[in-house]
């Protein structure tokens, strides 16, 4: 059985405070990234209602580069 190949998930506009945040994940799927963050830490509170439903994240499978600048 070959192995499903991880994704970059991305979610923005999350763990708000003065400034959005940014959540991401190395994952095989949107749940299993969802799931991986919240074992790190993230506690479905601090979501602002994001869905897993493909509108609210970015998907990436190739080569990739961001950044998030500081705020307060």
């Amino acid at each position: 059985m070959a192995r499903k190949k991880l994704k970059l998930y991305v979610w923005d506009g999350v763990l708000t405070d003065y400034t959005d945040g940014v959540a991401y994940a190395l994952a095989r799927s949107p749940e299993e990234a969802k799931e991986l963050l919240m074992k790190a830490g993230i506690r479905d509170q601090y979501w602002n209602g994001l869905k897993l439903d493909g509108q609210d994240y970015q998907e990436y499978d190739g080569p990739v580069a961001g950044f998030v600048y500081g705020g307060g």
